[in-house]
């Protein structure tokens, strides 16, 4: 696992963390912003505003401008955590000691542990547990190359997620990790959340139209979602205005749809501390045969906003699906 996100990542590390270079302009490297005709080949980054192609360390230059980086997921694609660690990775080396990441992964109550783990003080096997407890045993290895790297660079890491169990198990969001709800869970106080975005409501109900829920299974998985949503926004606006927090980046890994169109967490947590901020997102340029049949058959309604800021184009391998030895 090591060594596949490991060799994914050392093809970029060295140009993101150099300064941008003036190299000669072509149209050839603009693409259409209206149409994203974009060139779908593996490694190519476009600015979805302009459909301007961007170098790697043309990307690190651009995101050093953004006090919030979120760089949404597939939870299971080792290619989309190799471009965040390659991020990651960037932005420390231009901004050492000045760089904290938000991880979806974990519950607020987890905070201690993972301070310890940064520190040096919590081994890898209490690691690996407190992680299965929030986020499931078997996603550990596709998340351990950015573990070890936070800890060896000691760079905060921010649990932002809701602690599993704070809600009925009834009421638990479907979409993130494998974690049970215990069957006595405790209650927290809800954060203010905000349910008058109809444009939201429709995206989420998208991929539920698949599923024969009823109008109330409906209403609350929509719910959950915005209590997830609210409750990670919250949890790093508190971050960000706490006066010790002398950072100057919080970059933030999340599943793509706690980002995308930045109605998740980006507008929620811009409302509560009003800072710049910038959504990448990667896609998919081909999938492997053996993955299709992970993929959902869902129709995304017309949004009157960008998916993202910046797009990466990325293959998919994951660990159950792995491409065939040449």
């Amino acid at each position: 696992m090591r060594t596949v996100i490991g060799a994914l990542v050392s093809l970029g590390l060295l140009a993101l963390s150099g300064c941008a270079s003036k190299a000669h302009f072509s149209l050839q490297d603009v693409a259409s912003p209206y149409a994203y005709q974009y060139t779908r080949e593996r490694g190519r980054i476009y600015h979805a505003a302009t459909g301007r192609q961007l170098s790697p360390a043309e990307l690190s230059a651009y995101l050093a401008g953004f006090t919030v980086i979120y760089v949404g997921e597939s939870h299971d694609s080792i290619d989309d955590h190799a471009v965040q660690l390659e991020i990651l990775t960037a932005m420390q080396q231009r901004f050492p000691g000045e760089v904290a990441l938000g991880l979806e992964m974990l519950g607020t109550d987890s905070q201690e542990e993972v301070n310890q783990w940064v520190a040096g003080e919590l081994g890898e096997a209490e690691m690996m547990r407190l992680w299965a407890r929030n986020w499931g045993e078997s996603s550990y290895p596709y998340y351990k190359d950015i573990l070890d790297y936070v800890r060896a660079h000691h760079i905060p890491v921010v649990a932002l997620n809701r602690p599993r169990g704070t809600l009925p198990p009834a009421e638990e969001p479907g979409a993130g990790g494998e974690g049970a709800a215990p069957s006595s869970p405790t209650r927290r106080p809800h954060p203010e959340i905000d349910t008058d975005d109809p444009y939201y409501q429709a995206y989420i109900g998208a991929f539920l139209a698949g599923h024969d829920l009823d109008a109330d299974s409906r209403a609350q998985f929509l719910h959950s979602q915005l209590l997830w949503d609210e409750t990670m926004a919250e949890t790093a606006a508190t971050f960000l205005l706490e006066p010790a927090n002398t950072i100057s980046k919080l970059v933030v890994f999340a599943g793509a749809n706690h980002v995308r169109y930045g109605f998740g967490i980006p507008r929620r947590l811009f409302r509560r501390v009003p800072v710049n901020y910038t959504i990448v997102s990667t896609s998919v340029v081909d999938f492997p045969e053996s993955a299709r049949g992970k993929l959902m058959d869902i129709e995304v309604p017309q949004l009157p906003l960008p998916p993202a800021d910046i797009v990466w184009m990325v293959g998919y391998e994951s660990l159950e699906v792995q491409p065939a030895p040449e």
